[in-house]
């Protein structure tokens, strides 16, 4: 999936359609594999007044970095199940985490394996 900024000339990678749930459910270990991308887009960021234009490689690189993280997800059948339990948990709870810890917990482990592995935007 492509973003097109017609006004600017540019084309960003968009992050894979994802339910809402699903989104909310792997946030927290999207961002532990993403540290250092996600860092470097926030530094960009920060160091250009805000202005999100300015740091368009960091951003598309933040948006890669999300999307592996997704494939990996989905190519993992016991991530796949583990997310599948959260977000079923997440859906009949009103979204609230608490009520649902060991199902975040078991997806997290699953997830856990492919936060040294993704190349250059996990925890370095």
């Amino acid at each position: 999936v492509a973003l097109v900024d017609e006004a600017r000339g540019t084309t960003m990678t968009a992050i894979e359609k994802c339910e809402s749930t699903e989104l909310y459910a792997v946030a927290s270990a999207a961002e532990r594999y993403c540290t250092s991308t996600f860092e470097a887009y926030m530094r960009c960021k920060a160091s250009s007044d805000g202005d999100p234009a300015r740091c368009e490689s960091q951003a598309v690189d933040a948006v890669a970095c999300a999307n592996r993280f997704q494939a990996n997800v989905r190519a993992s059948p016991s991530a796949t199940a583990r997310l599948a339990e959260l977000t079923k948990c997440l859906d009949h709870n009103n979204m609230q985490f608490d009520k649902c810890r060991s199902y975040k917990t078991a997806f997290e482990q699953s997830a856990a394996a492919f936060e040294g592995a993704q190349g250059g935007g996990g925890a370095d």
